[in-house]
């Protein structure tokens, strides 16, 4: 699903890199579901002992072996681990989005430097650990590094726009807010709305086509849905990646007026219903 103006665009799957408009999103997804995932009701919940969720706060060990006993999927050698992004994170998520997207659907750093200081609870990035041996002894190898992210924002329309990718000229001295014309969606995040745009979602071209793309937007979407933050998520994406989403719960709403990264999108949006239950 291609992200919005100002963001990498689709996200890519293990065959394709889909992208997710307003943000650039390079997601893989394999063509079968890892054993590691646990699906409930077509939502994936992370296994615990696979993808640890921890809170910013919160500094665990590192793992002491390289893989854990009888365990063999892909992504076991990149001890993976989400948590919720911030301004600390705005190089990271910026030299992750060179990487994964070419320059015209890339998210700029400004745009990383203002969501994530505007609404950074709507962002999950997915980072990989060095083991306790990998880091003996190299102070810099301890450090997690992002491997992959999800950015997005907050908006009142039903879907990604390009004023939803935009950012404010003035976002560090005044708070975001409503457009001054009842006719005219204000730029970038609103503290007030019910869609939540993906502008970003991006996989490392290294950690492509293992299926950590699609860890990482399932765990979201699991989170928002969870959370009960938003009527519905919404995200741009380019044909080859429709159906990558639509398997996700998104439905596909045809072509978008957004012109970002030159055109061509489609409008994709996932309405939450008070059935949705754990």
């Amino acid at each position: 699903m291609p992200p919005a103006a100002g963001q990498s665009q689709p996200a890519s799957h293990e065959n394709d890199k889909p992208q997710t408009v307003g943000a650039g999103a390079a997601a893989d997804t394999p063509s079968q579901p890892p054993s590691a995932v646990k699906d409930e009701d077509d939502f994936v919940d992370i296994n615990r002992g696979d993808i640890e969720m921890a809170d910013a706060s919160y500094q665990e060990p590192l793992p002491e072996d390289p893989r854990r006993r009888g365990s063999s999927h892909k992504w076991d050698y990149l001890h993976p681990v989400t948590q919720v992004l911030t301004v600390a994170n705005v190089d990271d998520c910026t030299a992750l989005e060179a990487d994964a997207f070419p320059e015209h659907e890339r998210c700029s750093r400004e745009k990383f430097e203002y969501r994530l200081s505007r609404c950074p609870e709507l962002s999950l990035g997915l980072f990989s650990r060095p083991t306790a041996a990998e880091s003996r002894g190299k102070p810099e190898a301890a450090k997690r590094r992002l491997i992959a992210h999800i950015i997005a924002t907050r908006s009142p329309a039903p879907g990604v726009t390009d004023a939803s990718m935009g950012v404010p000229p003035d976002w560090k001295t005044e708070k975001s807010g409503p457009a001054k014309e009842a006719d005219e969606e204000a730029l970038g995040h609103h503290d007030i709305g019910g869609t939540i745009c993906i502008h970003s979602l991006a996989v490392a071209k290294e950690h492509q086509h293992i299926g950590l793309g699609s860890i990482l937007i399932k765990s979201y979407i699991q989170r928002i849905k969870d959370s009960k933050i938003a009527e519905r998520l919404a995200l741009l994406a380019h044909d080859h990646l429709v159906n990558f989403y639509v398997g996700l719960g998104f439905e596909n709403l045809g072509p978008s007026s957004a012109t970002f990264g030159g055109g061509g999108w489609n409008n994709l949006v996932m309405q939450f219903t008070d059935d949705d239950e754990d």
